[in-house]
């Protein structure tokens, strides 16, 4: 765990993926680095594929956000998704769009919940 702090913690790295696995791989210690990282900050990626593949994305959303925003069931591969905190919706949620967004998918899915974007 120390070593991952030192690696994503330096000034140089500005970015980190989070993609989801089947199986948890986190330890809470390896969860509470990544919450200091995203409030530094700097941009967070999470990256979760359908169901069962999702268990490491959501660990990591429920320690940063609590339970309101998981990802769950088995969407069409052709999406790509972003947070919204709309007031026309009840609380935090995931948009889509068509593919034919997804050049925009670092702009659009770059931590929009740290107050530093």
């Amino acid at each position: 765990v120390e070593e991952f702090e030192k690696l994503i913690m330096k000034d140089s790295v500005c970015q980190l993926w989070i993609i989801g696995a089947e199986k948890s791989s986190f330890q809470q210690k390896h969860l509470n680095v990544i919450k200091d990282f995203h409030k530094s900050g700097k941009s967070l990626y999470i990256w979760g594929d359908n169901e069962p593949f999702i268990k490491d994305a959501n660990d990591v959303l429920k320690e940063l956000f609590g339970t309101d925003l998981l990802m769950f069931g088995n969407e069409h591969g052709s999406k790509v998704v972003h947070a919204h905190t709309s007031p026309n919706t009840e609380g935090p949620g995931l948009v889509e769009h068509l593919r034919s967004e997804e050049r925009r998918v670092g702009k659009e899915c770059r931590s929009r919940w740290s107050p530093y974007h």
